[in-house]
């Protein structure tokens, strides 16, 4: 072996772990960029899912009024109807007894002729 395969092959001695050092601190940063990548993924998951969360509520909180609203409405609309039919019935008991007093006056006028 000569004096320039001596060099060179100490020098791959000292060189061949500094490079497997930077191939591991390679592999290292991709691997730390990954979790980064996923924690970002994560925090961004949980986020969107918290205001999910939120909007249902809220949907909920609108429907149930809504809904409350739509009761409430149907009871005054049945109540509604409950006094348009008593108003109707006295219109028409009203009317029976104008038509029966007019009739017993006509029966009256005729039995006195």
């Amino acid at each position: 072996m000569n004096l320039v395969q001596k060099l060179m092959l100490s020098n791959a001695r000292k060189i061949l772990p500094l490079l497997l050092d930077m191939k591991v601190l390679k592999l290292q940063t991709t691997t730390n960029q990954r979790m980064v990548k996923r924690l970002r993924f994560v925090c961004s998951w949980r986020k969107l899912q918290t205001e999910v969360e939120a909007k249902s509520h809220t949907i909920a909180a609108v429907l149930i009024a809504a809904f409350d609203s739509q009761h409430i409405i149907r009871g005054l609309k049945y109540r509604l109807q409950q006094v348009k039919e008593a108003q109707r019935r006295r219109l028409l008991d009203s009317k029976s007894n104008s038509l029966n007093n007019a009739s017993d006056e006509n029966a009256k006028g005729d039995s006195i002729k």
